[in-house]
């Protein structure tokens, strides 16, 4: 297991996670990432989704993706 963080951002706005989630890879925290959007970005229009994103980083504080919130829009 490795320790996830995943943090909020609105435009330059952060709201750091400091408590982050134990998952077994990558791709389960991009899941984690994906899911989380997809729950904060129901009802946004594409424009007010614009400058939404998570960022996930590792334990050691390294950058392992942002996940934009547009991406994550259903059509």
């Amino acid at each position: 297991m490795a320790r996830y963080f995943f943090h909020y951002w609105e435009d330059h706005a952060r709201a750091g996670d400091p408590v982050g989630a134990d998952l077994s890879n990558a791709y389960d925290a991009f899941i984690k990432a994906f899911e989380t959007a997809q729950c904060l970005s129901a009802g946004l229009s594409a424009e007010q989704a614009q400058g939404r994103r998570i960022e996930v980083v590792d334990a050691g504080g390294r950058v392992m993706f942002d996940l934009c919130f547009l991406e994550t829009l259903r059509r």
